[in-house]
């Protein structure tokens, strides 16, 4: 509980949930495991405190760093409010639910649901890059239906990375720790603090970097990268004085199409008017190399069962050939069995003339 040097103490009371320990920890805050005192299930808790502008106090109160930072203390906490109340309202299978919203001890509280499971960085730890895409897609699909609808309200998540995604324990995938006060502290945030380096795409990394779905769609691109690889891209800082980044799509992955390759390229372009602008035309891209896949697949057993029905009416004249050769065969030993009885009848009678 204590790798955090401001975490709350194991069995810290936040209204009636009690902390037991640190599930994760970032640039603006920590989330912890805890239980609901009164309906007796484990919930995760998310506290805002950006260790850049705010500090804690007696072991409790979170505050501003110093006055100057007051006002960006403030703000922060209303905007991270109100992301929070936004994403409680969507009901999405890939998704973390939102239960709660606890202002307390100077700062605010989300209450999630807690999710059992482990984290695609730990799964890709676990198993080794992916063989298939579909094996991908498998996981990526969900996540790619739930960032859309949480970009059609106008929020994005900021800090996708295998960290942040979820496997229960049937494999269904979920996206968790909304970073959703960034918006409202990146221009007072340090580099370091804002960024995931791999993952997060070139204009977090600027204080005027002009972010949207694109964003979200290059961190996505790069987890798939890590999950295709085992590697994640370069940062993107450094790929805007010099990329180095091998594209996928040149590699030559086994079990990879072309086309799906490209559409990942697609989205970890460093420039973000070169990347798919919202999810939509990611997913266009992506499902077009399933379809393309899957027709094709369609065409060859098509092609087979027409070639199998082909073989199989070849092998039915051949056997119907047979019969009627072996039909002509049996008439005409019949015949010539009948009339050597005839002659042998014949000469028998004529030794008794």
């Amino acid at each position: 509980m204590q790798d955090h040097r401001l975490a709350l103490s194991p069995g810290f009371m936040i209204d009636n949930f009690r902390l037991e320990r640190v599930l994760g920890r970032g640039g603006f805050g920590i989330t912890y495991a805890a239980v609901d005192q009164m309906l007796g299930r484990r919930v995760a808790i998310k506290e805002l405190l950006p260790d850049t502008i705010a500090t804690r106090l007696d072991g409790r109160t979170v505050e501003a760093q110093s006055s100057s930072l007051q006002e960006n203390w403030e703000w922060a906490k209303e905007r991270f409010l109100e992301e929070a109340r936004a994403l409680a309202t969507f009901t999405h299978p890939a998704i973390v639910g939102i239960q709660r919203l606890i202002e307390a001890n100077g700062t605010v509280y989300i209450v999630m649901d807690y999710i059992e499971g482990e984290s695609l960085e730990q799964y890709f730890q676990r198993t080794g890059p992916a063989k298939s895409q579909l094996e991908v897609m498998g996981w990526l699909a969900p996540i790619l239906s739930g960032l859309e609808k949480i970009h059609a309200a106008n929020l994005l998540h900021r800090d996708i990375k295998p960290d942040n995604i979820l496997l229960r324990s049937d494999g269904r995938p979920i996206l968790i720790d909304f970073g959703s006060a960034r918006s409202t502290i990146g221009a007072t945030m340090t580099m370091t603090s804002i960024v995931t380096h791999g993952y997060s795409p070139i204009e977090q990394y600027q204080t005027k970097g002009r972010m949207g779905p694109w964003s979200d769609i290059y961190a996505l691109g790069a987890v798939v990268c890590r999950s295709i690889t085992g590697e994640k891209p370069p940062v993107a800082a450094d790929r805007i004085v010099e990329d180095d980044f091998r594209w996928l799509s040149h590699r030559g992955l086994v079990g990879f199409s072309k086309d799906f390759l490209n559409s990942v390229d697609w989205a970890l372009r460093v420039k973000t008017q070169e990347r798919p602008q919202e999810i939509a035309q990611f997913k266009e891209s992506l499902f077009r190399t399933l379809r393309i896949q899957k027709n094709a697949s369609r065409f060859q057993n098509a092609n087979a069962a027409n070639q199998g029905s082909i073989k199989n009416e070849k092998n039915h004249r051949q056997y119907a050939n047979t019969e009627m050769d072996s039909s002509s065969s049996g008439c005409l030993l019949n015949t010539i069995t009948s009339f050597a009885i005839v002659i042998i009848i014949l000469i028998i009678l004529s030794f008794f003339k």
